[in-house]
Order: structure tokens, then C-alpha cells, then sequence
């Protein structure tokens, strides 16, 4: 994920208006995958957890599970790399 915040918010507002267009056809408003867009909702948690402000807001993007995203540990690593990965804020000693 690459960018700043605003462009961001910009594009995730196109993503989710484009899915509400998509399921908006009529025999589409039933499919089970309507009521929430889990790829944008992926990569929404994901700037959460960077720090980034989401300001959409969007039925199909459920504020409580944002919410819920825990933020990336900032220097501390494992030994793959991975900041935090698998820590909750409380956990993280290097920042």
C-alpha cells in the first residue's frame, strides 16, 4: 500500500461506490457478498493499522471491525522482519 492517506480515502470511496453500483442490478441484491466489500475492508484494517485516518464512511465498510484493527508495532521485529506482526499494541516494547 503505497500513497498518502487522502489519495487513499479517495480511491477506497471510488472502490465502494463502485461495489454499491455493482450489487445495485437487481438480481445481484441478494448475493451474500453485498452487505460488506472485503477487500476494501482488508485494506481499510491494513491503514488503520499504519496510522492512517479512514474518513469514509460507508454501510459496506463496518466502522466496529475498523475499529477493531490493532496498530503495527513500531520497532519490533521477529526473526522474518515482520514489524509486530502477531503483537497487540500493550505487547510492543520499541515504540
Amino acid at each position: 500500500m503505497e500513497g498518502d492517506e487522502e489519495s487513499f480515502n479517495l480511491a477506497l470511496a471510488d472502490t465502494l461506490e463502485a461495489h454499491r453500483a455493482y450489487f445495485d442490478v437487481a438480481d445481484r441484491a441478494d448475493d451474500p457478498n453485498v452487505s460488506v466489500n472485503l477487500d476494501a475492508l482488508a485494506l481499510a484494517c491494513h491503514a488503520c493499522r499504519r496510522g492512517w485516518a479512514i474518513y469514509v464512511n460507508s454501510p459496506y465498510l463496518p466502522q466496529e471491525l475498523l475499529q477493531a484493527a490493532d496498530p503495527f508495532c513500531v520497532g519490533v521485529s521477529d526473526e522474518h522482519g515482520w514489524l509486530g506482526r502477531h503483537l497487540r499494541p500493550r505487547d510492543c516494547k520499541g515504540g
